[in-house]
């Protein structure tokens, strides 16, 4: 069995965790930035498992997310039965991997009883059922982003992991290079914690926003390799085809897309075939619009563009994070925000405290508020000079008021039955008399 290698900081999270559970509590979330390696830390959870012959269940409610745990723990040496509306028959035993919808419909003829249930992506709120199902079963969640209502009525205890500017210094991630373009987005309704989708599409469905986004790319975007993130899937395929076309050299006849649209919509086929002509460099732009926010890995990604805002602070944290693994050759990206999300959130980068608190969605956890360089650069706003441009903010110089100057008096007591109507009504308008 091929023994499945963990960084420090990775180790140091499995511990962790570990220690929880000896602790006393029976349900802990974990969390690390999105690139930490959550799946290969709870693939070496699971090995364990099996070294161990306890039966574990790892969870996961996307199909990316399923293939990408499976094919993990397979090159990690560790049996998997699975759950998937491709497999009928119901394991009973060893480590299963499952798509929560698939056993939500057959919890009632589910013979298996884990004794770890692991669940993948555990800020979203669909793994209710199934874990009220396993009440005896420990748990341990693994998100990016420990936040939603569910999350402090499921786990007891949240595990921290390195921060994203740990994570940059050691060379895990690649540093931020971050640009705010729309600064606000005006009044909108609020649906499900998030921003209306009809509110939203109606502000960015708009000729002059769709040219603005086409015109700073032709512009700045150096064809490089990027995703865009739009609000639903009319935005994305109006976003993708507002780009147009190129011809890769002047004799050639031959044009090409600057960019394509992913959506719920498009077929499995065509996804993996606009996925792979993306990575190869047959085109620069990848639109969509909630289909890859988790479960994505492209190390090759140079630019991510927020053609959308959110109150989410889980969706922008996941969004920015999809370009910010580091190659041989890549150790920046860049940001653009078209939702003014960094006014909002803070950036990706920034240091944030993640606590079991019901309360704390509502805010940035801690994230410093940012400024914008002379550059267009969004910084911290403690920066006092920024790294790209060079820029010295000025210390703003406190000026001194200067009043006039007055004799300062002993105070003497007087009683009332001493004092003329005229300083009766004077003191009634200090309000030192009634």
């Amino acid at each position: 069995m091929r023994l499945i290698k963990l960084r420090l900081y990775q180790s140091t999270l499995k511990d962790n965790g570990k220690q929880a559970f000896i602790d006393g509590h029976k349900r802990v979330i974990m969390q690390t930035p999105t690139g930490g390696g959550k799946t290969v830390v709870f693939t070496s959870i699971l090995h364990d498992a099996h070294v161990k012959k306890n039966d574990a269940l790892l969870l996961t409610d996307r199909k990316e997310l399923f293939g990408q745990a499976k094919k993990t723990l397979n090159i990690g040496g560790v049996p998997v039965s699975t759950i998937d509306a491709s497999s009928p028959h119901m394991p009973t035993k060893g480590i299963v991997v499952s798509m929560a919808q698939t056993l939500v419909r057959r919890l009632a003829k589910c013979g298996f009883n884990p004794k770890l249930i692991i669940v993948d992506e555990a800020h979203i709120g669909t793994f209710t059922l199934i874990l009220e199902h396993f009440p005896n079963a420990h748990l341990m969640g693994f998100t990016a982003t420990p936040m939603g209502k569910h999350i402090p009525k499921l786990y007891t205890k949240i595990v921290q992991g390195p921060q994203v500017k740990e994570l940059i210094a050691l060379g895990n991630l690649c540093r931020a290079r971050s640009y705010q373009m729309i600064d606000e987005v005006g009044s909108m309704r609020t649906q499900n914690g998030d921003f209306h989708n009809t509110d939203l599409f109606t502000f960015y469905d708009k000729p002059t926003l769709y040219s603005g986004v086409k015109k700073t790319w032709l512009e700045r975007g150096k064809m490089r390799s990027t995703i865009l993130f739009c609000v639903n899937i009319e935005h994305a395929e109006k976003t993708a085809n507002s780009f147009g076309v190129y011809y890769k050299d002047k004799s050639s006849t031959a044009f090409y897309p600057y960019a394509r649209a992913i959506t719920s919509n498009t077929k499995k086929e065509d996804r993996d075939r606009i996925l792979k002509d993306h990575k190869s460099g047959e085109f620069p732009i990848l639109v969509n619009c909630g289909i890859l926010t988790t479960g994505f890995d492209a190390p090759y990604l140079e630019l991510v563009i927020t053609n959308r805002a959110t109150k989410s602070l889980p969706l922008w944290l996941q969004m920015c994070g999809r370009g910010g693994r580091p190659t041989e050759t890549k150790k920046e990206f860049e940001i653009w925000d078209f939702g003014g999300n960094f006014t909002r959130h803070g950036l990706w980068q920034a240091d944030r405290d993640w606590k079991l608190d019901k309360h704390r969605e509502k805010h940035t956890l801690g994230a410093s508020p940012v400024r914008k360089c002379v550059c267009g650069a969004m910084l911290d706003a403690s920066a006092k000079e920024c790294p790209y441009c060079g820029h010295v903010f000025p210390v703003p110089v406190a000026v001194p008021k200067f009043g006039v100057l007055q004799e300062v008096l002993e105070q003497r007591g007087k009683k009332v039955s001493e004092c003329s109507i005229s300083e009766l009504v004077e003191l009634e308008k200090e309000g030192r008399f009634k």
